[in-house]
């Protein structure tokens, strides 16, 4: 999963996701090309399957494309939101928190 882009020194920056068996794996890259190749060597030999908006570089990098499911959905969200206000909601909108 692809989640920012996020406020950091650099620009255009976002975390890229897997989970799995062994649990959570984030890089933090500059670039979608970057992001997918420091998780593929993050996961080893764990197979690893893309969200569409990854279709350009999934694509060049042999990777498989699918939908997200909606628990899945769910925890890009929760993460979305955890990275992009910390450990306090106090700043959240209402338009990030309705359904």
């Amino acid at each position: 999963m692809k989640i920012g882009p996020l406020s950091l020194d650099r620009e255009n920056t976002h975390a890229y996701v897997a989970f799995g068996d062994g649990g959570l794996d984030v890089v933090v890259e500059g670039s979608d090309d970057k992001g997918l190749a420091a998780l593929r060597r993050k996961c080893g030999q764990e197979p690893l399957v893309c969200e569409r908006a990854l279709a350009h570089v999934a694509g060049a990098q042999g990777l498989k494309l699918a939908e997200l499911p909606p628990h899945v959905r769910a925890i890009k969200a929760a993460l979305a939101v955890s990275l992009e206000h910390g450990a306090t909601l106090e700043t959240v909108g209402p338009e990030l928190t309705s359904s």
